[in-house]
């Protein structure tokens, strides 16, 4: 229920509407009255008001000035004027104060009830408007930390995020890094006895870990934290500084950054008694460094730190001097063989365009390169054929699925033709595959309808039950494939069948209804002169 205060300068008219409004019915709960806007200002501070009905033509405030003030502290309120002034002027001034609406005397109580019923139905969209954007808000609260993690995931493992699409959710998800930033990955290893714990316990000490790095490092950096597959507590760590680094800042935040991580590993094993090893990286940029200084990271783990406890140790830029590199491209997420799964054939030539120009760039490094597109590919390819049932010389040909010697891999231009005279085989193959499987479906409907035609429960639901399949998708799928509604489909068989029977039987109107699953002889009537234009008695007499 709501509140509503009336303002004009003659008493007998906020009495008049006061008495002849039905409040109750139209949601007011409350009625404030006032004579003046004076007064009208002072009730605004005193009482809690939703909708303002106020006349305009009153000495000292006028109700346009009114509102204008009142606006200033109550934003939310409905305002609706009432005068007896009808030129539009009056609109249009009302228009700039924001007013909500207004009535031009003289008015009905009846219209007065329906514009505060309007104020009222506002109100309240308002109202569950907030509700939901408070609903949205604390459901994005409560999953923050896995919707940060994720992101966080997406960007070490390389996946392509446009720029625009990444800078939205690093702001969303209120995240203290942007696009171009200075930053570090510092990789974590608990080194508890971990069966010691349940799920929640263990998510209690990962949380507790997260909070003591946040309290170690907060004095200096921004820490950006989540869990890897191989279970490490991945940071993101960024320095808090304005404008460009020189050499010796850079010096100084190298030698802090080691110092804090040294200190999360003695306040871990003080708190939590439990020992961690850290690896941390370079300083890089965000986010084109951040899949390269993770696998260095990772590499350093492996390399340096293996099976030591509590270490601490920097991983070298293994960028440097190294004479081949990692094609990215192969291993970002969804992996060529996820994208397969899901027959988005635009997207996987689209990836694997990618790699294969990644490949380009990087050919004369190794030829083992080569090999590991070429086997990524055929894995893949081969993958997809397997679930289907299939070996992959079925579904690309012997040629093209004959890898002995490696014979596709001698050049660039053999390696990007193979893969894509494979791809198109491949696309072929299981879009005719599709069609066949659709065709099959669409069969076994049509023979299940026409065994059933006579069953007068014979539904859309009864034809998905059959085919284990939801009653949308078969609607969508005869749709799509027949150029036909299932229910006009089962109409036509109904009425094709009502015309054999008119025809070359002796039965009766109402016996032919009933064949044919209509319980009502009347609605078999009205339905077949619908389709063939004459009753069925007619329709006999013509044949």
């Amino acid at each position: 229920m709501y509140s509503i205060l009336l303002v004009d300068d003659e008493m007998s008219v906020v009495d008049g509407i006061e008495a002849s409004v039905p409040w109750q019915e139209i949601g007011i709960d409350h009625v404030y009255k006032a004579l003046s806007a004076t007064e009208a200002l002072q009730i605004l501070s005193q009482y809690s008001v939703d909708i303002v009905l106020t006349d305009i033509r009153m000495p000292g405030i006028d109700g346009l000035e009114f509102i204008r003030r009142a606006r200033q502290n109550w934003k939310n309120i409905k305002y609706i004027l009432l005068t007896g002034f009808a030129e539009f002027d009056y609109a249009r001034q009302a228009i700039r104060v924001n007013a909500f609406d207004y009535i031009l005397k003289p008015v009905s109580d009846e219209k007065i009830a329906e514009k505060i019923r309007n104020a009222v139905a506002a109100l309240q969209e308002e109202h569950n408007l907030d509700k939901a954007l408070r609903r949205a808000l604390r459901t994005l609260r409560e999953h923050l930390p896995k919707l940060r993690e994720e992101l966080l995931m997406d960007v070490l493992l390389g996946k392509h995020i446009p720029s625009d699409r990444l800078r939205e959710r690093l702001e969303s998800l209120d995240l203290p890094v942007r696009v171009g930033d200075l930053f570090a990955i510092m990789l974590v290893r608990l080194e508890t006895d971990l069966t010691d714990y349940n799920v929640s316990g263990l998510q209690l000490i990962e949380f507790a870990a997260g909070n003591i790095a946040e309290d170690v490092f907060g004095d200096m950096f921004e820490l950006w934290h989540g869990k890897d597959s191989h279970d490490f507590l991945v940071f993101f760590v960024l320095p808090k500084h304005d404008g460009r680094l020189t050499e010796e800042d850079h010096t100084d935040l190298d030698n802090a950054f080691q110092q804090r991580a040294v200190m999360l590993q003695s306040s871990v094993r003080h708190y939590l008694k439990c020992t961690v090893s850290i690896t941390a990286t370079v300083w890089g940029q965000f986010p084109g460094d951040a899949a390269e200084l993770y696998h260095q990271a990772l590499s350093a783990f492996r390399n340096l730190v293996g099976g030591q406890r509590e270490w601490f140790c920097r991983a070298p830029d293994q960028a440097v001097g190294r004479k081949v590199h990692v094609l990215r491209s192969l291993y970002e997420p969804p992996l060529l063989l996820h994208l397969m799964e899901t027959a988005n054939w635009l997207e996987i030539r689209r990836r694997m365009g990618r790699i294969l120009d990644e490949l380009k760039d990087k050919w004369v490094q190794s030829g083992e390169l080569a090999v590991e597109v070429f086997l990524h590919f055929y894995t893949a390819f081969s993958f997809i054929s397997h679930k289907n049932g299939k070996e992959l010389k079925e579904t690309i040909g012997r040629e093209l699925s004959d890898m002995s010697g490696l014979r596709h891999c001698g050049s660039y231009a053999v390696l990007s033709q193979w893969a894509m005279s494979a791809l198109d085989r491949l696309q072929q193959y299981m879009e005719t595959e599709s069609m066949r499987h659709r065709a099959r479906e669409i069969n076994d409907i049509k023979e299940y309808v026409q065994s059933h035609i006579m069953n007068p429960d014979l539904s859309l639901q009864m034809v998905a039950d059959h085919i284990h399949v939801h009653p949308v998708t078969v609607s969508k799928l005869f749709k799509a494939e027949t150029g036909e509604n299932l229910s006009d489909y089962i109409m036509r068989l109904r009425m094709e069948k009502a015309s054999y029977m008119l025809k070359a039987g002796n039965d009766k109107i109402y016996e032919i209804a009933f064949k044919l699953g209509y319980q009502n002889p009347n609605y078999f009537i009205k339905v077949f002169k619908k389709y063939f234009g004459l009753t069925p008695q007619e329709y006999r007499m013509q044949n």
